[in-house]
């Protein structure tokens, strides 16, 4: 029963040093960026398992959340944030965002472009080059992964 009452006693006076603001605060909980196939950029990740691309179409790539720094949601006392209520760094679009398609050992690069708007979102229009070779890879950007198959 002693452990019990001074592990109530131990929960309340981190909690309220927490509130007090005297806990380092906790790394943002910021979202990675998502890059999916399309005009409009996906705001979830894909439940599919690989999408198929056309290796003579032209294909548009998008994503969204092309930020560097994590402007993180918080409470303007400890938690997060300096304790005046504003954030401890700030988001700023992602500059010359590199997509590239992956497949085995090797990389393709396939453009670059730069995130624009409230949901730092990118474009690109690319063809697949011509050594690709017909089966599994990967698109990437910036941390983001896309599996598709390369058809005919």
């Amino acid at each position: 029963m002693r452990f019990v009452a001074r592990l109530g006693l131990s929960s309340a006076l981190v909690a309220g040093a927490a509130v007090l603001g005297l806990v380092p605060s906790a790394a943002g909980g910021c979202v990675g960026p998502l890059i999916g196939l399309g005009s409009t950029p996906p705001a979830m990740p894909s439940s599919v398992s690989a999408s198929a691309v056309d290796r003579d179409a032209e294909v548009t790539v998008s994503g969204r959340w092309f930020f560097t720094g994590c402007s993180d949601t918080y409470v303007g006392g400890g938690c997060s944030g300096d304790g005046l209520g504003r954030p401890l760094e700030t988001q700023s679009p992602m500059t010359g965002v590199r997509l590239e398609l992956v497949q085995g050992t090797t990389a393709w690069p396939l453009g670059t472009a730069d995130a624009t708007g409230d949901d730092d979102v990118v474009a690109w229009q690319v063809r697949i080059p011509d050594d690709v070779r017909n089966g599994p890879a990967t698109l990437t950007a910036a941390g983001a992964e896309l599996p598709v198959v390369i058809t005919d």
